[in-house]
């Protein structure tokens, strides 16, 4: 039987900016709060209301800059870098302590140089502090009882050929 845990009051606050100071730089931030919690049980519930809502983390917050300079010959070079944070959030319906992720902030960072007209190159890192943090998990207690989790990817380096037509 899949049942609703009942109801959910959620209230925040979201704030994004953005900002080009100079012709060539672009600034961005947001800053999210989220108060969410469980009202109103249905009967049976697995949760309680004082359980953290799953995926629901208190604070947000990222920023990110780009920096673009003029080449000869009409190309460019775009710098740009960001970083974005979450606090502690539960993966997991009845809060299983393993499951629960502490807060973490995540750094990228590319540069992208026109070749043409048509054809970009871009150079990427990703999670380049290699934050190890959970994605998902799940908690089950039948007969041995086990806790599955599921992990982000690792630091990822890339490059990427872009052509427009």
């Amino acid at each position: 039987v899949t049942e609703n845990a009942g109801a959910v009051e959620m209230s925040g606050a979201e704030i994004e900016l953005f900002s080009s100071p100079m012709d060539d730089l672009n600034l961005q931030m947001g800053l999210g709060y989220l108060d969410a919690t469980y009202a109103n049980l249905s009967p049976g519930a697995t949760v309680t209301e004082n359980d953290a809502l799953v995926k629901a983390p208190e604070w947000t917050f990222s920023v990110a800059a780009d920096y673009t300079i003029d080449l000869p010959e009409g190309r460019s070079l775009t710098l740009g870098g960001d970083i974005s944070y979450r606090s502690s959030y539960a993966n997991e319906l009845t809060n299983e302590p393993l499951l629960m992720q502490d807060g973490f902030a995540l750094y990228g960072a590319y540069a992208t140089v026109s070749l043409s007209d048509s054809l970009d190159l871009t150079l990427f890192g990703k999670n380049l502090s290699d934050e190890r943090y959970m994605t998902n998990g799940i908690a089950s207690y039948g007969s041995f009882g086990n806790v599955v989790a599921n992990f982000s990817a690792p630091r990822e380096w890339g490059a990427r050929l872009k052509y427009a037509y």
